[in-house]
């Protein structure tokens, strides 16, 4: 059998909204009046129903911090009313965390660099096409490289721009710049401003300064 939390109060003839330090002084005087001393055994599930009813009010305050009032609804059991706070709260965090995401995404980003820019400013240092000459003038023998040159042999090469981050047999690596061979001698490279090659021609074939 269902009980009704406002019927509890009645029971112990308290009105909906009491304060908790009414419950326990109504109980004692509702015990009091039904008590087998005045009532005899007749009054034994009467009383019965009193010790049920403060129990369970007892329990609704230690759940809710409060006896039952007039704010409570008829009918619908306090722990649906509980899960539909919860409800609501996570549809408020949510709608909060979609509206964080849509600020991120329609916020203006900022445009890269036109690939023209970038790449006459990247490859304002690189030597000769890749592959562009068939044969490789080598470096005059005995003579110690100081820069990266057409024919500088690979030794050299990595003495002068130290170990590359990845090596193959025909192309070094440095980063955002490389260093191609053949048969072991420069025959091209690519200098990038981001890691600047130490390279004795420019992409002309001319001696810098």
């Amino acid at each position: 059998m269902s009980h009704e939390p406002l019927d509890d109060l009645r029971l112990l003839g308290l009105r909906p909204g009491a304060g908790v330090d009414d419950l326990k002084p109504a109980w004692r005087r509702a015990v009091s009046d039904l008590h087998p001393d005045r009532r005899g055994d007749a009054g034994s599930p009467e009383l019965a129903a009193v010790n049920a009813a403060f129990q369970r009010l007892q329990a609704f305050h230690r759940r809710f911090g409060r006896l039952p009032g007039h704010i409570d609804p008829i009918g619908v059991s306090l722990p649906a009313a509980a899960k539909a706070t919860r409800s609501r709260r996570r549809r408020w965090a949510v709608a909060t965390m979609a509206g964080l995401v849509a600020i991120f995404v329609i916020w203006p980003q900022r445009e890269p660099p036109s690939p023209s820019t970038t790449e006459s400013s990247d490859d304002a240092t690189t030597g000769t096409a890749f592959g562009a000459a068939d044969e490789v003038p080598a470096a005059p023998l005995g003579q110690r490289a100081e820069r990266i040159d057409f024919g500088t042999p690979a030794a050299d090469v990595e003495r002068l721009a130290g170990p590359p981050m990845f090596r193959s047999a025909e192309r070094w690596e440095y980063g955002p710049s490389e260093v191609r061979f053949a048969d072991g001698l420069v025959s091209g490279w690519h200098s990038s401003p981001l890691r600047p090659l130490p390279v004795a021609t420019d992409s002309s074939g001319s001696a810098i300064d």
